[in-house]
């Protein structure tokens, strides 16, 4: 499942909601990547996706799956992958 994708394809869609929708044996890899005002941001933090809503949602659907982290490529990539998991952990750890 890749919920960017998603809303890249329809900018009014919730794909959260649809994920949400699924049966939790439907889910067998979520993407984490972002956009912000549809352009790729390069780390996964605040922009088009509410990352906050997505990490509790699976935690309370328990989904204990693969996620794949994906960020654009840069310069700085490894920065942004240090970044994005900074930011992601701490989403795990208040929400």
């Amino acid at each position: 499942l890749d919920p960017i994708n998603s809303l890249k394809a329809d900018p009014l869609s919730d794909p959260i909601a649809e994920i949400q929708a699924l049966p939790l044996g439907q889910i067998f890899m979520v993407h984490f990547k972002q956009t912000l005002g549809g352009s790729p941001h390069p780390t996964v933090s605040d922009g088009d996706l509410d990352f906050a809503r997505l990490t509790q949602m699976l935690r309370i659907k328990n989904y204990r799956g693969p996620v794949i982290l994906e960020i654009p490529p840069a310069e700085e990539a490894f920065e942004n992958f240090g970044k994005s998991m900074k930011y992601l952990q701490s989403l795990m750890e208040t929400g």
